[in-house]
């Protein structure tokens, strides 16, 4: 899919189910208020790389949905930042869900970065990382 054709799909989930896209938008809300160090790091870096992105992305599917870090519209990229919760066996086996469920609608690049990793990277060290994704 392409980054018009997954804007229609979110489109028509938010419109199938407005309650859930409400308490996404206040879910949303919330985290963008509470930004990390790292995605505060990762927000400047992106800027930097004159990247187009959205930060606190809404990802719909048909019941649930979820809040995406980042998200680069040109590059139908998501990048997710991991605090220690995403380390456990448990944080592991729901992010693999969570990167399929993206994958199922539309979203196929999805670069993860530890805090860890995001406390060591410069933009040249994210933008490599963003071309690995790519293929590049």
């Amino acid at each position: 899919m392409n980054p018009e054709q997954i804007q229609s799909s979110q489109k028509k989930n938010q419109q199938k189910n407005p309650h859930l896209f409400k308490a996404a938008r206040e879910y949303r809300s919330q985290l963008v208020d509470n930004q990390t160090v790292a995605e505060k790091k990762i927000n400047s870096l992106l800027r930097l790389l004159q990247y187009s992105f959205d930060t606190q992305y809404i990802i719909m599917g048909f019941n649930q949905f979820w809040v995406a870090d980042f998200y680069i519209p040109d590059l139908n990229m998501v990048i997710e930042l991991d605090g220690n919760q995403h380390l456990t066996p448990e944080g592991i086996n729901k992010d693999i869900e969570r990167a399929n469920s993206f994958r199922e609608l539309g979203f196929k690049n999805i670069l993860r970065l530890t805090n860890y990793e995001v406390s060591q990277i410069d933009s040249a060290g994210l933008n490599k990382g963003i071309n690995r994704v790519l293929g590049i």
